[in-house]
Parts: C-alpha cells; structure tokens; sequence
C-alpha cells in the first residue's frame, strides 16, 4: 500500500480508518474465532468513576435490574413458578422507578453463537402458575426459548391483581 500511494494519489490516513480484514477485530481475531468479553470490566470502569456512597442512595434514583443474573444467581428457587414470580418480585428494591431488564440470543447473533457452542437444554413448556419449576433451573435457563417464556410469565404475573 506504500508503493501504490507514492505513485497514485492514496491517503494512507483515510485508508487506515477502515479495517483491512474481512472481519473487524471488535468482533472476531485473525483466525475467525470469536472475541471474548469481560462484562464486568465496564461495570468495573463505572464504578471507578464515581465517588460517592452507593449505599446512601436517594429516593428517586431509579433502579435497574439484570434478571439474566438475578436468575443465575439463585441457589434455592421457590417450588412453583408463581412461586418464583413472587419472590423475584419482592426481591426488588422498594423504588418509584425500577427497570427489570434481560436480554435474549437473536438468530445468527454473536451472542447466539457463543451459547449454542456452550450447549443448550430442552424447551420447557411452562404450563401456568402452578407448575413445577424444573429441578436444574440453570439448565434450564440455558434455553433462550425458556428464558422468554420466564420473562412473558413473569411480566404477566406483575401485572395480574
């Protein structure tokens, strides 16, 4: 690319702005692998940014939850899956704006990518209220279509009397 911008008229600066790879490196190395993230170096990176008391927050701060990790978090969950919505829901901070948040593997996603090379669990069909959580729960969890039929429920239950 040398040669070529001393006898044409190149700019080595605009050429280099671009990736020269058929894939940017954001997204996977020079052998076609996929890049691996710490997701928690950028909460990490926030955290240092910040100087004040986390604890001492004030009323109106509004709250977001992840509930892909509050799922993976629990050790014992409730028996029922109305059960597990009552407990996810009474887990929440007492806040006038709470966001419970979780994420989903699109088709032919990075993300989905990774997760189908992890391995996946059976579809649950997730009957009602009344039915029996699965006794491994984080296999359960590891089926995207589970996760949403969760979070449907979960929805549909916060918003039931």
């Amino acid at each position: 690319m040398l040669l070529l911008s001393q006898r044409h008229d190149v700019s080595l600066e605009r050429i280099f702005q671009y990736p020269l790879g058929p894939i940017p490196w954001a997204l996977a190395t020079a052998d076609g692998a996929l890049v691996k993230t710490n997701k928690a170096q950028i909460m990490h990176c926030i955290e240092s940014l910040t100087e004040e008391d986390l604890t001492a927050l004030p009323e109106s701060s509004v709250h977001v939850i992840d509930g892909n990790a509050l799922f993976q978090g629990m050790v014992r969950p409730p028996e029922t899956f109305d059960g597990f919505a009552l407990f996810v829901f009474n887990g929440l901070p007492a806040s006038e704006t709470v966001h419970f948040v979780t994420d989903t593997y699109l088709e032919n996603s990075v993300k989905q990518l990774e997760h189908n090379r992890r391995g996946s669990s059976p579809t649950y069909l997730l009957g009602g209220g009344k039915t029996r959580l699965p006794r491994d729960f984080k296999t359960f969890l590891h089926n995207s279509e589970n996760k949403r039929q969760l979070t449907r429920f979960l929805l549909a239950r916060w918003q039931s009397p």
